[in-house]
């Protein structure tokens, strides 16, 4: 639910579709594939590592993978511990087929998180 209140702050109230995330729903606005609604979404709170993570959750979903990888590389700037985005990181290296960085990605996120169930499977 967190994710989801994070995505209406920084993406906007006007909710229309639905993406499926290991974590429950997060909405997406109309017309967030546009390159202006991706510039707005950016410009609100650029150190805040949540709405990077969630930001990078709504590319991947859209499947803009370097651009979901890139957020979730500056989310992890912000915080180098943040779990969640070192997880989704490893999806989207794992979809552009770079599996030994995906690997690293998912240890390193095990290691914040060690139950988690989604990194352990996806380890392998």
């Amino acid at each position: 639910m967190a994710l989801a209140v994070a995505a209406r702050e920084l993406l906007g109230r006007e909710v229309v579709e639905n993406l499926n995330v290991a974590s429950g729903q997060i909405a997406v606005p109309a017309g967030y594939a546009s390159s202006r609604h991706r510039d707005d979404a950016l410009r609100i709170d650029p150190e805040n590592a949540e709405a990077r993570h969630v930001l990078g959750i709504v590319l991947y979903g859209l499947a803009r993978l370097a651009d979901a990888l890139d957020s979730y590389d500056r989310a992890l700037r912000i915080r180098p511990d943040y779990a969640a985005a070192l997880g989704s990181r490893g999806n989207a290296l794992f979809d552009l087929e770079r599996h030994a960085e995906a690997l690293e990605s998912y240890e390193r996120a095990l290691g914040l998180s060690p139950d988690n169930p989604e990194w352990l499977n996806n380890r392998g």
